[in-house]
């Protein structure tokens, strides 16, 4: 599985990760919360495996464009 870790001002904020060439999936935590990278994995890793249509937030997806060229190069 690919991960990376969404981060403004040097914190984490959100992750993004790839279970296969087209399943990716992303977790971003409210404003108020503190992230969670374990919660954050569980979160992204559903959505990557149950194909979820949630729309991401503007913030995640520059990570997300980046993660799908990086997971059509990885698994092969």
């Amino acid at each position: 599985m690919l991960v990376e870790y969404v981060r403004q001002n040097g914190k984490a904020i959100g992750v993004v990760v790839a279970t296969e060439r087209s399943a990716i999936g992303w977790s971003k935590c409210c404003k108020r919360d503190v992230f969670n990278k374990e919660r954050g994995l569980l979160i992204a890793t559903g959505r990557a495996n149950m194909g979820s249509k949630a729309k991401p937030p503007v913030v995640i997806k520059p990570y997300i464009e980046k993660m799908k060229d990086r997971a059509m190069r990885y698994y092969k």
